[in-house]
C-alpha cells in the first residue's frame, strides 16, 4: 500500500505541489489580507450579489455618487434671537454668522436646517427665506399660532446652487412676519450641503 502510495506521489509530485500552493494562497486571503486593502478594481463584476447589499448601499451606487458624495461645506446660524416686527416679503435681514463659503466648479450646492420661532396666537402668517442673492435655496413657513410658545420649523431646499466656476457664496436669510406683533427667532442652524 505504502508502496503504490510513494509511486502515486511521484508521478504526480508536481500537481500535489500545485495542490498545496493553490491552498496555501487561499488561506492566506482568509486570514492575511489587512482591513481596507480590497478597492473596486480588485472585484470583479456580479461578485457581490444584490442580497449581501443594504438598501443604502444600493441606493447610493444607483445615484452614481462617487466617494465623497456630499460635503457639508458652511454652517450658518443665527448670531442671536432675534424679534421681528410685522413687515412684507422679503422680509427683514437676520444676523447669520457663517454664512460664506467657496462653491466649487460643477457641482450644486444646497440649503436646509431648522428654526426656533415664537408668534403669537392663531397666526401662521410668518416664514423664514434663505437667499443666495436673489434666489430662493430654502425655505420654512410657520403652520400653526403657538400662543407665545416656541416651535420648531424646519427650512427645505427650495433650489440648488449651480454654477460654472468656483465661486464665492453668501447666504441671507430673510423673516416675514404677517402677524399682528412682533414674531421672536429664537434660532436658526443651516447646512449648506454640496454635491459633485
Amino acid at each position: 500500500m505504502l508502496k503504490r502510495a510513494g509511486g502515486f506521489a511521484r508521478r504526480n509530485a508536481i500537481a500535489i505541489v500545485a495542490l498545496f500552493v493553490a491552498l496555501g494562497g487561499t488561506s492566506y486571503a482568509a486570514f492575511g489580507v489587512p482591513i481596507n486593502s480590497v478597492g473596486s478594481s480588485q472585484i470583479r463584476n456580479g461578485a457581490i450579489p444584490s442580497s449581501k447589499l443594504t438598501l443604502g448601499n444600493k441606493n447610493y451606487l444607483r445615484l452614481g455618487f462617487g466617494a465623497p458624495a456630499a460635503a457639508i461645506l458652511a454652517k450658518p446660524a443665527l448670531a442671536g434671537s432675534t424679534s421681528v416686527s410685522p413687515n412684507t416679503s422679503p422680509g427683514s435681514t437676520l444676523n447669520v454668522t457663517g454664512n460664506t463659503w467657496t462653491q466649487a466648479a460643477n457641482t450644486s450646492d444646497i440649503a436646509f436646517g431648522v428654526a426656533s420661532v415664537t408668534v403669537p396666537s392663531a397666526c401662521t402668517s410668518a416664514r423664514l427665506n434663505a437667499y443666495v442673492g436673489n434666489e430662493l435655496v430654502a425655505s420654512g413657513r410657520v403652520t400653526s399660532g403657538n400662543s407665545g410658545n416656541a416651535q420648531t420649523i424646519g427650512l427645505r431646499p427650495e433650489g440648488g446652487i449651480l454654477t460654472g466656476g468656483q465661486t464665492a457664496q453668501t447666504l441671507t436669510v430673510k423673516a416675514v412676519n404677517g402677524c399682528a406683533t412682533d414674531i421672536t427667532v429664537a434660532s436658526l442652524n443651516l447646512s449648506i450641503a454640496g454635491f459633485k
